[in-house]
């Protein structure tokens, strides 16, 4: 990373630190506005509550209708999408990159970054954690707490660590 994109990095932490502490609802709306310019692509009508993290922004892109509750960390350096309608819950952290394992010391280890893709009408639940690679279908919850590490088929309900399957969200009649 050269000079000036670490320069913009650290401006855009403090521009987003310093926005991340109006409250309230007024505050979730300034936050959805004065950070949509960052990001790759956003909707309209999101709003964002207290205590966002977001890394790289220019990798961040979200829908219509976006809810993100407080404390929420978003690594987005191998790609995030939203759809329209999602809701997430308070401090989730969804994840694109990862420290590849294999090599040593892990401090200097390179990262794999993949993308995250959350789809239109999803809810993830308060304290889960999304892994990279990892794609929800559209209308797909994640429970509360949840540790997401493979991709979840559109209305399925998933909860556990490992996240697993426990339902479907409509029953056919």
């Amino acid at each position: 990373m050269d000079f000036w994109n670490a320069l913009g990095w650290e401006a855009f932490r403090w521009y987003s630190a310093a926005l991340s502490w109006i409250p309230g609802g007024i505050g979730a709306i300034v936050r959805g506005a004065l950070l949509k310019p960052f990001f790759k692509r956003a909707g309209r009508r999101t709003l964002i509550f207290e205590c966002f993290t977001l890394e790289y922004p220019g990798g961040f892109a979200c829908g219509d209708d976006l809810r993100v509750n407080r404390d929420c960390n978003f690594y987005a350096g191998g790609g995030l999408t939203l759809g329209n309608g999602v809701i997430v819950g308070q401090r989730v952290s969804i994840i694109t990159a990862n420290h590849d394992y294999s090599h040593a010391p892990l401090l200097r280890a390179p990262l794999v970054r993949k993308p995250v893709k959350i789809g239109d009408d999803c809810w993830i639940g308060a304290h889960a954690v999304i892994l990279p690679g990892v794609t929800l279908g559209k209308g797909a919850i994640v429970a509360a707490g949840a540790v997401v590490t493979k991709s979840v088929p559109a209305n399925t309900i998933v909860a556990g660590v490992p996240a697993r399957v426990i339902k479907k969200r409509f029953k056919r009649g």
